[in-house]
């Protein structure tokens, strides 16, 4: 596995773990929201390098899908009132959460353990049944077992992930600013 794509991992997983903790819980539901927005925007931008399929996608509909995480996030922290577990403000952390499964899975899937298997497959579906889906599986599980070189690591869309960077500095920089605000 390629630093990147453990990077992106890591990421994705942190993403999961604070989203979680901000829609569970009330004390910290601030900064593991912000977490939650950070990491997340991480591994999207991680998932938008190491080729095109998924990348693409997301290079095109990240920006989208995350400024109103990102505002989602703002509200839990400045609308000044009393935390509530799981009000609709903070249900909006359930999109850096879905991404962040994303992402999590296209780096086992990059790392080559399931990626051989599942193209395999796919091939096989789309070739026809019987010895289309045969060949498939068997290609599938052999790449599994011995996964090819990973290709080059390119970024698909560098404005995007200066944006998605951005984007996730600003959300971090305000949900501080208001915990510093409600600071007696």
């Amino acid at each position: 596995m390629s630093p990147l794509v453990a990077i992106t991992a890591l990421a994705g997983l942190l993403a999961v773990a604070a989203a979680v903790v901000a829609l569970l819980t009330v004390r910290l539901e601030r900064m593991a929201g912000a977490v939650a927005v950070a990491a997340g925007a991480l591994a999207l931008a991680g998932t938008m390098t190491t080729g095109p399929a998924l990348g693409g996608l997301l290079a095109l509909g990240g920006v989208a899908l995350f400024a109103p995480v990102a505002a989602g996030a703002i509200v839990v922290g400045l609308d000044g009132r009393p935390p509530r577990t799981l009000r609709p403000a903070k249900l909006l952390l359930l999109l850096p959460l879905a991404v962040a499964v994303v992402a999590v899975a296209r780096a086992v899937a990059d790392a080559g353990t399931l990626g051989g298997a599942g193209q395999g497959i796919g091939q096989g579906i789309g070739q026809g049944i019987g010895q289309g889906i045969g060949q498939g599986i068997g290609q599938g599980v052999g790449q599994g077992v011995m996964p090819p070189p990973p290709p080059p690591e390119t970024i698909a869309n560098p404005a995007a992930l200066l944006a998605f960077l951005a984007l996730a500095a600003s959300t971090l920089a305000a949900l501080l600013l208001a915990r510093r605000r409600e600071a007696p």
